[in-house]
């Protein structure tokens, strides 16, 4: 199954959480966007070095979450 990633920088989004989160790269801005055109889920994985401004898929967790959006709050 494919749908839209968010590396998150700092934390980890565990099943059953309710969290609200700042997302500020263009990618991450992309995928939400993607996901709220679609079923509103989005695959969420921990960046390793938080400082990695462009993760590749070896800075990144191999396990993650699939998550629901539930609002989207455009500062």
């Amino acid at each position: 199954r494919s749908m839209p990633m968010v590396a998150l920088r700092g934390m980890t989004i565990l099943p059953e959480m309710v969290v609200n989160f700042d997302i500020s790269r263009d990618k991450s801005i992309q995928a939400v966007q993607e996901a709220m055109s679609k079923d509103q889920k989005i695959f969420l994985l921990t960046q390793k070095e938080i400082t990695a401004e462009d993760p590749k898929m070896e800075d990144l967790y191999r396990v993650g979450t699939i998550a629901v959006i539930k609002q989207v709050l455009i500062h």
